[in-house]
C-alpha cells in the first residue's frame, strides 16, 4: 500500500499499555464478532482501494460495500494481531524502529486514516495506532490539480508523456465510468449467453447463426472499451509519476542525514553520478577480509561512516559524487557471525548489522551524496523506488516516455513490442527527480547554473565504472580448485561447504550411504558445516571411474558466444571403451562434447566423526564420506589465491555446498585464509633458513608442491624448495 503521509510522534509508553490492555481481550479468540464490532464503529478508512474483477487496475469502495468488508477484513489480520497475544514482539521491533526514524531523522509512513486512528506501515511491521498516542502529518493532496498548475521541474515533466489538465480524481472517474460501461457489457453477454443455452436445445443451428453477429460486436466493443480502459490507467500512472517526482524534487521524499562535514568541491566540479549499485553484505564483508577493521558489532552502517574515514571513502567516491547502496544483492545476507582480518588482528561481526537494516530497510535503495568532504545519505522508499538489475540511471540521451508502458498494443489489444517494466523506468525517474532537487533546492550539490540531469551537461557525469577493479591474473575460481584439487591424500586438510548429514533410511542397518560396507555405521555422525577436517582415508571404486570433460549446447541460429564448461562423469567402463560408455550416456543431440578423458579408478575421500555415543563413555569413530562439491582441499592453496578470489569476487560457475552468493561463500574463505596464514608462517620460517623470499613466494610454492606431489613442508622439502626456488626465480616472475 502506498503512503499517504508521515508520523511526527507516538507515545509509545501510552500505546503499550493500550496493547497490553487489549490483548487481554484476545481479539482473535472470537475473530468474527470482535471484526464485526470494529467495523461498526468505524475503526477502518471510510474508503479503500480494491482490483477490480477482471483485468488491472484498482478502484474506490467506501462503507456497505461487500468489497470494503472484505478488505478491511484482511486488514483486522495484518494491522490487528499485535493486539492477539501477550507477545510484545511486534511492538518491540516498532518501538525499536521509531527510535531509528527519530534519531537518523527517518521518514516513518501511515497508509491509511480512519476516525479512530492510523495504520502504521514498517518494512516489517503492520500496525493501528488510536489518534489519542499519535501526530500525524498527511502529505499534500495533489489529486484535484492538473499538472500543469503545479509549478514544479518543467525540464523533468519534459521526459513524461503529456496528460493536459487531467487530475488522479477526473482520470479515477473516466477509468471507473468506462468500467461500469464494461460491467454492463458483460452483465448482457452473460444475460445472452444464457438465452442461447435455453433456445439452443430447440434450434442449435438457427440460434447460433442468429448470434454470431451479436458475439462479434459485442466483443469488438468489449476490446474497444478494455484498451480505452488501458489508456487511462497508463495515464493515471504517468501522472502519479509526474507527482512523486515533484515531491522527489522538492526533497519531500528523501530525508538526508549529515555523515560527514568539512570544506565542500568548488562549485565548477563536475558531479559524477554512478551507474552501478553496491550491495552492503558484499562490500562490507569484502573489506572486513581484506583489511584491518576494529569496529562495534553493535554499530549502525551510519555510525560506521561517521567514524572511519577509510569506509567513507569506499562507498563515497571522492570529490563530488551520487551513489546508490541497498542491503544485499538477492536477499541473502552474510550468514556468518563473525569472520577474522586477514592479518589477523581480531573478529568482527556484521551479522547484527545485518539483520537490523533488513528490519529496517529491507530492500530500500540509500542515496550516498559527497561533496568535498561532505557525505550525506538518505534511505528512498522501496514501493516507491525499485531497480532489479543493478544499473542505476537511463542514458541521459534515452527519453523516460519511451518506456513508460510496459507493452504496447495495437488496435485489437494484441501485444506489439515488449518494452521496459514502467516501475523500474519510474524508479530512475524519481532518482533523477531526487538528484535534480539536490542540485536546484539544496546546498548538498552545488553546480553552475543551468546544469540539468536529462541534458547533457560538463559537470554532470555519468560512469559505468565500479569501484572494486577486477583481473584475471590467476583464472578463474573454478581453475584455481581444478588446480589445487588435483591431487589428494590421507592427512590433507579439506574445508567443509555446509553441513552434512546422513542420507536415506538412515536407520536401515544395510543403508551406508556415507560409510563403508554395509553396515549403517553412519548413522550418528555428521560433518559440521564451514569446519576444516584431516583426510582419514582415500579408497578406490573397484568398478568405478572417473572421465572428465567439456560442454556445451549445440549452437544455433550462429550463435558462436556460448561457452564450454567443465565437468566429469563416474561411470562403470574401462581404458578401452570409456568413449563409447560416455557417449552412449549423454545427449549427444543437445550437447557437444570435447576433451573426453579417462582418468582412472573413482577415488572416494573420508574423514573419521566422534560417533553419538550416549549409551556409553567410550569414544568410537565412523569414516564418513564427502563428496567433491561438498569441500574444498587447502594442501595446495594458498593467501595470494585466496586474496585474488576474495578481491574480485571470483565464484564458481556451479552452485558449491548451499549457495554460490559472494557473500555466502565469504565465511568459507575467511575460514580457509586464516588456516592458510597459519601454515604459511611455518612454512616461511623453515625456507627463510636456506633463501630470500620474493613477494608472492606462495604461488611459486604451490607449483613446486604441485609438480613433486609435495603435500608438507618439513625441513627437507624446505632445502630441496629453496634450491629450485634460487634457479627459477629469475626466470619466472611470481610477483604478477
Amino acid at each position: 500500500m502506498k503512503s499517504i503521509g508521515t508520523i511526527e510522534n507516538i507515545n509509545l509508553i501510552g500505546l503499550k499499555e493500550y496493547i497490553v490492555s487489549k490483548q487481554g481481550e484476545h481479539l482473535m479468540k472470537m475473530e468474527e464478532e470482535v471484526f464485526s464490532r470494529m467495523y461498526e464503529e468505524k475503526v477502518f478508512p471510510e474508503q479503500v482501494q480494491v482490483r477490480y474483477d477482471y483485468g488491472s487496475g484498482n478502484y474506490t469502495v467506501a462503507y456497505g460495500n461487500i468489497k470494503h468488508k472484505n478488505f478491511c477484513h484482511s486488514m483486522f489480520r495484518s494491522f490487528f494481531s499485535i493486539y492477539e497475544t501477550s507477545n510484545l514482539a511486534a511492538f518491540v521491533v516498532l518501538s525499536d524502529y521509531y527510535m531509528y526514524t527519530q534519531k537518523y531523522n527517518q521518514p516513518l509512513y501511515y497508509t491509511y486514516k480512519s476516525e479512530n486512528g492510523y495504520y502504521v506501515e514498517t518494512v516489517k511491521e503492520f500496525i493501528f495506532i488510536p489518534n489519542k498516542f499519535i501526530t500525524a502529518c498527511p502529505f499534500k493532496d495533489y489529486s484535484d490539480i492538473p499538472i500543469s498548475r503545479i509549478i514544479g521541474n518543467s525540464d523533468l515533466s519534459k521526459n513524461m508523456p503529456d496528460v493536459g489538465d487531467e487530475t488522479q480524481n477526473s482520470l479515477h472517474d473516466k477509468m471507473n465510468r468506462k468500467m461500469a460501461e464494461i460491467e454492463s457489457q458483460m452483465q448482457e453477454i452473460k444475460e445472452k449467453e444464457e438465452e442461447q443455452k435455453k433456445e439452443i436445445e430447440k434450434m442449435k443451428l438457427a440460434i447460433e447463426a442468429k448470434y454470431k453477429n451479436v458475439f462479434d460486436i459485442m466483443q469488438q466493443k468489449k476490446q474497444e472499451l478494455e484498451l480505452m480502459k488501458e489508456q487511462l490507467e497508463n495515464q493515471l500512472f504517468v501522472l502519479d509519476t509526474k507527482i512523486y517526482g515533484i515531491r522527489c524534487f522538492y526533497g519531500e521524499t528523501v530525508k538526508f542525514v549529515c555523515i560527514a562535514e568539512g570544506k565542500k568541491a568548488s562549485v565548477d566540479t563536475p558531479v559524477v553520478l554512478y551507474q552501478k549499485i553496491r550491495f552492503l553484505d558484499e562490500e562490507l564483508a569484502k573489506y572486513i577480509s581484506l583489511y584491518n577493521f576494529d569496529g562495534d558489532n553493535t554499530s549502525m552502517f551510519e555510525d560506521i561512516l561517521r567514524y572511519r574515514e577509510d569506509l567513507r571513502d569506499l562507498f563515497f567516491p571522492a570529490g563530488k559524487s551520487v551513489s546508490l547502496v541497498r542491503i544485499s544483492r538477492d536477499g541473502f545476507s552474510y550468514k556468518s557471525t563473525s569472520t577474522t582480518a586477514v592479518d589477523g588482528s581480531g573478529v568482527i561481526s556484521i551479522y547484527n548489522m545485518m539483520q537490523q537494516y533488513d528490519v529496517y530497510h529491507g530492500g530500500q535503495i540509500a542515496i550516498l551524496v559527497r561533496n568535498g568532504e561532505e557525505c550525506y545519505i538518505g534511505w528512498t522508499e522501496e514501493d516507491r523506488i525499485s531497480i532489479s538489475d543493478g544499473n542505476t540511471f537511463l542514458s541521459p540521451q534515452k527519453s523516460i516516455s519511451s518506456n513508460i508502458q510496459d507493452v504496447e498494443r495495437n488496435f485489437n489489444g494484441d501485444i506489439k513490442e515488449e518494452k521496459t517494466n514502467k516501475n523500474e523506468v519510474a524508479s530512475r525517474y524519481f532518482i533523477f527527480s531526487i538528484v535534480q532537487g539536490l542540485i536546484e533546492n539544496s546546498k548538498l550539490i552545488e553546480l553552475p547554473a543551468g546544469s540539468v540531469v536529462t541534458q547533457s551537461c560538463p559537470y554532470i557525469v555519468f560512469s559505468m565504472a565500479e569501484n572494486w577493479l577486477s583481473d584475471d591474473t590467476y583464472g578463474s575460481f573454478d581453475d584455481i580448485m581444478e588446480k589445487c584439487n588435483g591431487t589428494i591424500r590421507k592427512n590433507d586438510r579439506i574445508l567443509t561447504l555446509c553441513r552434512i548429514s546422513p542420507e536415506n533410511q538412515i536407520y536401515n542397518r544395510w543403508s551406508n550411504d556415507r560409510g563403508r560396507g554395509y553396515r549403517n555405521r553412519t548413522h550418528d555422525v555428521y560433518a559440521e558445516d564451514n569446519t576444516i577436517y584431516p583426510v582419514n582415508l582415500i579408497e578406490a571404486a573397484e568398478h568405478e571411474f572417473l572421465i572428465k570433460y567439456e560442454y556445451r549446447e549445440k549452437i544455433k541460429d550462429g550463435n558462436t558466444s556460448l561457452q564450454w564448461e567443465k565437468s566429469h562423469y563416474i561411470c562403470n567402463a574401462t581404458p578401452e571403451s570409456y568413449r563409447e560408455t560416455f557417449l552412449r550416456g549423454h545427449d549427444i543431440g543437445r550437447y557437444d562434447f570435447r576433451n573426453i578423458q579417462f582418468c582412472g579408478h573413482h577415488m572416494h575421500v573420508f574423514i573419521s566423526l566422534c560417533k553419538d555415543n550416549w549409551w556409553s563413555d567410550s569414544d568410537s569413530h565412523a569414516n564418513f564420506e564427502l563428496n567433491s562439491d561438498e569441500y574444498i582441499n587447502l594442501t595446495f592453496l594458498n593467501t595470494v589465491y585466496m586474496k585474488y578470489i576474495i578481491a574480485n569476487r571470483k565464484m564458481p560457475k556451479r552452485k558449491v555446498g548451499a549457495a554460490t552468493n559472494f557473500s555466502y561463500m565469504l565465511p568459507y574463505l575467511n575460514t580457509a585464509m586464516q588456516y592458510l596464514k597459519e601454515r604459511e608462517s611455518k612454512e616461511l620460517s623453515l625456507i627463510e633458513n636456506y633463501t630470500a623470499l620474493m613477494e608472492n613466494w606462495q604461488v611459486a610454492l604451490t607449483d613446486w608442491k604441485l609438480m613433486n606431489d609435495i603435500h608438507v613442508i618439513t625441513d627437507y622439502q624446505a632445502k630441496r624448495f629453496a634450491r629450485w626456488y634460487n634457479e627459477h626465480r629469475i626466470q619466472e616472475d611470481w610477483r604478477e
